[in-house]
């Protein structure tokens, strides 16, 4: 069956300690990609990468609603500001080999007025989704793996997105990181009772 590899928004500001919006463990994460991308890239027949790539006036930053960082507002979190396009914050994590690996880049967050966890409804610089670069395979027949940042919000909202479509979809545990584990949890929980599957890269060797 023929696998596509989504890489989430595997970003200095998430994946770095001096990040906006650092992720604990990112940096050993990203390793970890980067060797994982060695092993297992080339069985691969697609492998797309995800950024977040806000304007500066983004409606997730807490800045523009003059609030404290990690408050709820109507619902949603407002975070501190975080990849602003063309930043450091905003640049890749990985190394070069691994960024040479990637066959297309999907942008997120780039409306101001919209929040996009999902790597699944953004586009790429030519305006095409996930979905529409994969038109012509059917998504029964695809097996999507998930890996990157951060696993409770945006991996997670990928991957239950990817399930809607009608992917066969894989989160590999090792080659992500949550925010908090409270969220960690509700995340896992969303996602087992989607029947996504939560593997270890171990597992893909069966």
């Amino acid at each position: 069956m023929p696998s596509i590899l989504v890489i989430v928004d595997p970003q200095n500001d998430f994946a770095i300690s001096e990040g906006s919006l650092y992720v604990q463990t990112g940096e050993i994460v990203i390793a970890r990609i980067n060797r994982f991308i060695r092993r297992y890239g080339p069985r691969y027949h697609t492998i797309f990468l995800s950024r977040d790539w806000h304007p500066k006036n983004h409606t997730s930053f807490a800045s523009i609603h003059r609030v404290a960082p990690f408050t709820l507002v109507d619902g949603e979190m407002k975070w501190p500001d975080h990849c602003v396009r063309d930043t450091w914050g905003a640049a890749s994590a990985l190394d070069e080999w691994s960024m040479g690996q990637v066959n297309y880049v999907i942008y997120k967050g780039t409306n101001p007025d919209v929040e996009e966890y999902s790597a699944m409804v953004a586009r790429s610089d030519t305006g095409r989704t996930i979905q529409e670069y994969l038109s012509c395979s059917k998504p029964s027949n695809l097996m999507v793996d998930i890996i990157g940042l951060a696993y409770d919000y945006c991996v997670k909202a990928t991957a239950l997105d990817a399930v809607k479509v009608g992917f066969l979809t894989r989160v590999i545990l090792p080659l992500t990181a949550a925010v908090a584990p409270e969220t960690e949890r509700l995340a896992t929980k969303e996602m087992e009772a989607q029947r996504i599957q939560l593997v270890l890269a171990e597992d893909l060797k069966k």
